[in-house]
Formats: structure tokens, sequence, C-alpha cells
């Protein structure tokens, strides 16, 4: 494996010329690591880059940190897998706060290329170019995070928005029904993973091009409610896990 060309294939390296990228490799060292064991844990003062030359390592978060559940109620949640030629931990060499993931090793025999923080920063001083070049790297790394991320949080204000919708309607029509309730709704697909729910009488004709399917819910009031409710599975992964497959 031509560790150099590795490195110049990746994106918080980019820009660098050979001699900078020769510069590089003499501060870095190879660590192995086998499977299961940690190379950083969330909430640590970790703050080293890392690139992956054999193996894959999983990035990992813990639920009960993040304050979503009780703490040993749920294991870790894999959120991304670092495979061949990626890198990690970048963030931590700007920023002074504790990691906020776990990166597990999760293949036999892992190798990864180790960078210091305090090595680098040397380097900066030395070669100032390679400094400016690594942190402009690393921003628009951030910046692909930060559009991804603000993505997912608007995707989850919609499913949260269309599923107390739904609620609201089960809630009122749940007193007037029989025991087979028929809810209509229109389910509008713009493609595959996106969909939005509307009551019949409010499709107009400002979403043209849009194919409109009827989706009928059958079920007593009481099962159709309890649904809704937390547990686990909870209402939101079940109703979630529902329009998905309408969707494919």
């Amino acid at each position: 494996m031509n560790i150099e060309n590795l490195l110049a294939q990746l994106l918080v390296f980019k820009g660098l010329t050979e001699p900078q990228h020769q510069r590089i490799l003499e501060i870095s060292e190879i660590k192995q690591y086998q499977y299961g064991e940690h190379i950083f844990d969330e909430g640590t003062d970790s703050h080293d880059l890392y690139v992956v030359l054999e193996g894959q390592v999983d990035i990992m978060i813990d639920p009960a940190l993040q304050g979503n559940v009780e703490e040993g109620t749920i294991g870790l949640k894999k959120i991304a897998e670092k495979i061949q030629g990626t890198s990690l931990g970048e963030i931590s060499l700007i920023d002074k706060s504790t990691s906020p993931n776990s990166a597990i090793c999760a293949s036999k025999d892992t190798k990864l290329l180790r960078f210091s923080k305090d090595a680098l920063a040397r380097l900066y001083q030395d070669d100032p170019d390679i400094g400016y070049k690594i942190t402009q790297n690393i921003a628009t790394i951030l910046s692909a995070k930060v559009r991804e991320r603000n993505s997912l949080v608007a995707q989850q204000a919609l499913s949260n928005y269309y599923l107390y919708f739904l609620c609201e309607e089960l809630s009122a029509e749940a007193y007037q029904c029989d025991s087979i309730i028929p809810l209509n709704k229109k389910l509008i697909l713009r493609d595959q993973h996106h969909f939005m729910l509307s009551g019949l009488d409010s499709i107009s004709g400002v979403v043209p091009n849009k194919e409109d399917i009827d989706l009928a819910f059958f079920s007593t009031p009481n099962i159709l409610q309890k649904v809704l409710e937390p547990g686990t599975p909870s209402g939101v992964m079940v109703l979630n896990t529902l329009f998905d497959q309408i969707g494919n």
C-alpha cells in the first residue's frame, strides 16, 4: 500500500504538494487495533486525526450521553462507518471540547495512521501553508456535515408534524365511529424517501406533476391509538417504517 497516494486522495489533505505529504507522514505513526477495541470514547479528550489504512472503524454515539434516553437502557448506536482511505477525528483538530462520539474497531487487524494534534501544531508553525490548507479542508468537511444534519432535522420535523396531524384526527374521530374506522388520507409521493400527508380537502392544484395515492388505514380506535403511544418499537418507528414501505 502506498500511504502517500492514499493521503493525496483524502479531502483533509487536499491541495498539499508531494513534499508536504512527506512532511505529514514524518509526524505520523501506524497504530493497530483488534475487533471491538476502542480508539477513542465519547466524552473524552481525544484530539488526534486518524486515517484508516486497513479494516473498518464504526463511529458510535451513546443515546444516554445525548440526553435522549435513560442511561443503561439502550446500547451504543452506530452513525457512520470509516473504511480504508477515509479519515476520522477532523473536528478534534479545531475543537477543544470532548469527543462527540466513540470510534470502535469493527474488523480484525485494523490499521490506522495517527497524527497527534501537538505534532500537527508544530508542523503548522514550521510550514504555515500546510496548516492553512488543512484548516480550509476541515472547514469544507464541517460544512458538508452541517448541511447533512440540517437536512435530517428538517425531515424529522416534517415526520413529527405528520404524525401529530394523524394523532389529532384519530382522537377527533374515535368517538363517532364504528369498530372499524376508515381514515382516508392522500399520500403525495415526491420521491421514494419523502412523503407528504394532507387531508382530502387540502389537496389542490398547487402541487403539479406529483403522483397522488389514496391511503386508507383500517383498524379499531384502541389499536390505532395504542400504536401511537411510546414503547418498543415506538409509534413513530412503526409509522415511519410503514411510510418507507409505501415510498418504495
